[in-house]
Formats: C-alpha cells, sequence, structure tokens
C-alpha cells in the first residue's frame, strides 16, 4: 500500500487480499484438511479492499466469493457480465445482513458436498452424511445438532431451493493414477 501512495496511485487503485480456502489443524476431532470440507476454519477466510472512496471498517454480514467479482465490477462502475453467479454486494461496515448464504465443493457438475449459513445456523450436506452447527454457542463446530435440531429442515429446504443439493448425494468418483498423482502434487 505504500508503493501504492507513494507512486501516487492511490487514488485510482483498488487493492484485494483474499484467500481461496482455510485450513483445517483439528486432528482431536478428525479434522485436519486442505479445502475438503464447508466448516467454519475452511470457508470463512480473510477479504480485505482498500479502493479509493470506501471508508474503513468491518463488514459484518457473510458473503461468498462467488460475490466478489461481480461487488469489485459495481464498486469500478463496471456491468457485470450476463449469467454471472453472485451478486454484488455493498461495501461499507453498516451493510445489512444479505441473508443466507451457500457453499458448495464440486464435483463435476453437481455438488459434492453443499452448505448453508444462516444467521446461527451453519448446515453442511455431504455424502458421509449431515451436520447442523449453531454458531452462537460452538464457534469451532464440535457439537454436531443435525439429530435434535428443529431447524433442520428449513435449512435443507433452502439448499433445495438454491439449487445446489439434491436429497441424496451423488456416488464418489474414481480418479486415475495420474489425476491422483497430479492432484496429489497440488497439495490436494
Amino acid at each position: 500500500l505504500a508503493t501504492v501512495e507513494a507512486a501516487g496511485l492511490a487514488p485510482q487503485t483498488m487493492v484485494v487480499l483474499t484467500s481461496d480456502h482455510g485450513e483445517g489443524f483439528a486432528p482431536e476431532i478428525g479434522r485436519i484438511h486442505h479445502g475438503r470440507r464447508l466448516h467454519e476454519d475452511q470457508v470463512r477466510v480473510p477479504l480485505l479492499v482498500r479502493a479509493p472512496g470506501l471508508a474503513p471498517g468491518d463488514v459484518a454480514a457473510p458473503i461468498s466469493l462467488v460475490d466478489l467479482m461481480p461487488t469489485l465490477l459495481a464498486a469500478l462502475g463496471a456491468p457485470a457480465p450476463d449469467g454471472l453467479d453472485g451478486r454484488a454486494l455493498p461495501l461499507s461496515p453498516d451493510a445489512p445482513a444479505t441473508g443466507p448464504r451457500f457453499a458448495g465443493l464440486a464435483r463435476r457438475r453437481e455438488p459434492a458436498s453443499a452448505a448453508v449459513i444462516d444467521g446461527p445456523w451453519w448446515f453442511i450436506a455431504a455424502p458421509q452424511g449431515e451436520e447442523l452447527y449453531d454458531m452462537r454457542d460452538d464457534p469451532g463446530q464440535r457439537h454436531d445438532r443435525a439429530a435434535s435440531s428443529p431447524e433442520l429442515p428449513r435449512l435443507k429446504a433452502l439448499l433445495r431451493q438454491a439449487g445446489i443439493w439434491q436429497a441424496a448425494a451423488p456416488a464418489p468418483r474414481t480418479l486415475d493414477a495420474a489425476t491422483r498423482e497430479r492432484l496429489r502434487a497440488l497439495g490436494y
């Protein structure tokens, strides 16, 4: 940022810092992963934006990385291409909550896992089962409430309405040895 300012480019430069996914370091509950889950430690990533005219502050409303491109295009006054996933969100500390947010881990065309975050509720639907967490009293997502919460049917319906999850997850596909080796070399 100091270099941008020293070059006199700050009035016309937007700087964005983010990540594609987090890291899982909780071996005591079986969570050591690199981008393969939809729990909080994998999905919640930093998003820092510095732009001309943008006041400093924190935006508490959850957003999805799919919203990043349309949001940045809107901030630049540029039109978003037709058919673009995501939506432009306000980049201000007083931005209202935007409703449920969705995430998915894709396996070709259908998601292998899907999640919806709605208020304090974090629901994950995956081939290995369903999980539900109340982030108000369990921010570390250690106590699955899928078996006892009356919120489960409503959150499942939100995922189905969004068109990113079916009631039964597809069976895992097998990869040939060469593809597995290429993915391993990339850290997956």
